[in-house]
């Protein structure tokens, strides 16, 4: 965690010591430090530059919270909250470690945790201001939690995991998805117990759940003139990636703000109206273009799994995301190592008798997203959590393989036996002057 920490503040310091705050990070700035100064969760935007008091709900809250804590103790600059993010990247390590040692043991935590003080792509993130700082562990420790609902069932287990994977959720809409695949089913897994048993659990789970997400749904719901579940962006989300722009020509399974014409057209003083015009622009616009999804999902795939014009996608989130090149370059280089090292760790898990239910299920939220919305690397940030476990599965097994290995060519080479149990081997040793009798056979 140390060492995670000063990569972290180091990372900062060097590369966003002075940039413009723009995006997300910008939304997530002043609505913290809004939040933490008694005014509510606002939206940032309408305030700041329309001079409009509206609520804000485009993410959801519990990033803004995070960095509203840091403003509540007077941390209100951009800079000073980003060190506070490389704190909190700073505790990951330590999820990553519970999930890996919940995986494989006591060695595979350790490397897990050293994988993820280390990893690129993590760092990057942490030093963004972006919510990804906040799935990390989170996801980690949903991970965390089903092997330990998996070993031990029992109702307050089974509502953790609801309750990590609310929380995931609350931090990116899109992980609502690990709610419904891996909470609510996990307790059927559970095979040592009864099968009404295992309902409970779901049940257990999904009550949970709800439960954190209810305080969000009361401030929400009196607010807009649709329901917010969790943000309301999904219109705005898919009418930025589905346009002439994004299906076609340099920008294919990217997005682009210049696809959004109907915020300009159809103003309105409630989001949610223009998020469900913009989604039935983008949903209009794709059943026009049908022919054209499978493609576009495709490039999605691609640059969101870095295997399509990989240079250019670190070259667009430089200067939309503002991710250097240089550690986005390297970040990219260790995930191919890592997804090369996680293929035989899926192997492995599944024939020590685990389940590999929540690696299937964080893969399949990435993939869905991804196919669903456009391809950016942020929104692989689950998987990357699954890989850097399943990798350190894999060392971990070539390591004890190779330590086997060297102990018994030591023994067939001559080598001392290992030690005697309650000193045997001690009492024997004096009782012959100081020297183990030989025995004849060995003597011959």
């Amino acid at each position: 965690m140390l060492v995670g920490l000063g990569v972290r503040i180091g990372y900062v310091y060097g590369y966003r010591r002075r940039v413009a705050i723009t995006g997300d990070a910008f939304y997530f700035h002043y609505q913290a430090n809004l939040l933490a100064s008694g005014q509510g969760f606002l939206d940032p935007y309408s305030l700041l530059w329309r001079f409009q008091i509206l609520p804000g709900a485009n993410h959801p809250p519990l990033w803004t919270l995070v960095l509203a804590t840091a403003a509540a103790v007077g941390v209100t600059s951009f800079f000073g909250q980003l060190l506070w993010s490389s704190a909190v990247g700073a505790l990951s390590v330590a999820a990553l470690g519970l999930a890996g040692r919940a995986v494989g043991g006591e060695r595979v935590g350790l490397l897990a945790a050293g994988v993820g003080a280390l990893y690129p792509v993590f760092v990057v993130n942490d030093g963004s201001l972006l919510a990804e700082t906040l799935v990390v562990p989170l996801v980690a420790l949903s991970i965390w939690a089903f092997y330990r609902l998996w070993r031990r069932p029992s109702i307050p287990r089974a509502a953790v995991l609801g309750a990590l994977c609310a929380l995931a959720a609350l931090t990116r809409s899109e992980l609502v998805l690990l709610v419904v695949l891996l909470a609510v089913p996990a307790g059927l897994w559970c095979r040592s117990v009864a099968v009404r048993r295992r309902l409970g659990l779901c049940a257990a789970a999904l009550g949970a759940s709800l439960c954190v997400f209810a305080p969000w749904w009361a401030y929400t719901v009196p607010r807009f003139s649709h329901h917010v579940i969790l943000s309301d962006q999904l219109g705005v989300t898919l009418a930025s990636a589905n346009c002439g722009l994004t299906y076609g020509g340099p920008l294919v399974g990217y997005w682009s703000d210049s696809c959004e014409t109907v915020v300009r057209s159809r103003p309105s003083p409630d989001p949610t109206v223009r998020d469900r015009a913009l989604e039935h622009e983008a949903l209009t616009y794709m059943s026009h273009h049908a022919g054209r999804v499978p493609v576009v999902v495709a490039a999605r795939l691609g640059r969101a799994f870095g295997v399509f014009r990989p240079g250019q996608q670190i070259d667009l989130e430089w200067s939309v995301l503002g991710r250097p090149r240089l550690p986005a370059g390297l970040g990219l280089g260790v995930y191919y190592v890592l997804g090369a090292l996680a293929l035989p760790g899926v192997v492995i898990v599944r024939r020590r008798g685990l389940p590999v239910v929540p690696f299937v299920c964080i893969a399949a939220e990435v993939v869905l997203v991804t196919a669903a919305i456009f391809g950016q690397t942020r929104y692989r940030t689950p998987l990357d959590v699954a890989l850097v476990i399943l990798a350190a599965v894999t060392v971990d097994q070539v390591w004890a393989g190779r330590g086997a290995h060297v102990r018994g060519g030591a023994h067939r080479d001559g080598a001392q036996d290992p030690p005697q149990a309650d000193g045997e081997g001690q009492d024997e040793d004096r009782r012959h002057g100081g020297r183990a009798p030989v025995p004849a056979g060995a003597r011959r």
